[in-house]
């Protein structure tokens, strides 16, 4: 459950959204540099609160790739490090392309968050981009083949392909 200052944060995100939208991936930042925002996700749930706040303050660094081999946004850190539900909806609404986004493995964010169990950053992702069920990642896996075989029956169960 979410805290009070948690949803006072997401409704700040959401309303200043439409304002500081990145549309697609033509909008990626190709500076390769970790920033604050990835590192705020690779800790997890738990720092939510300043990944909100990241979001709103600085939405463009949502657009910016980490500076590992793979290039991740940091939605992929939010998929593979798992976020609320809430985060995932804020940071795509305020970069829908980060959705659709492949790193240089072939991981769109839904592969890591199915890989991981993180059942509510795949439904976010999958409520803008439910095609996304069925993308192939360079090995020719779906996210549905990673959750399978990670055993994480509530994505399979939850996801409905086009």
């Amino acid at each position: 459950m979410e805290s009070d200052a948690e949803v006072e944060v997401e409704e700040a995100v959401m309303a200043e959204a439409g304002s500081a939208e990145l549309e697609d991936d033509s909008n990626l930042d190709l500076k390769r540099e970790s920033n604050e925002l990835h590192d705020a996700f690779r800790q997890g749930p738990s720092a939510s609160t300043l990944q909100l706040q990241l979001i709103r303050e600085q939405p463009l660094l949502l657009s910016q790739q980490d500076d590992t081999w793979e290039g991740w946004l940091p939605l992929h850190h939010a998929a593979r490090w798992g976020t609320l539900r809430s985060v995932a909806e804020a940071a795509i609404a305020a970069f829908a392309g980060a959705a659709k986004t492949c790193s240089k493995g072939g991981y769109e964010p839904l592969h890591l968050a199915a890989m991981g169990g993180h059942l509510g950053v795949c439904e976010a992702i999958v409520d803008v981009y439910p095609e996304g069920v069925l993308k192939r990642d360079n090995n020719g896996r779906t996210p549905l083949d990673e959750a399978r075989e990670g055993g994480h029956e509530a994505i399979l169960l939850r996801s409905n392909p086009p």
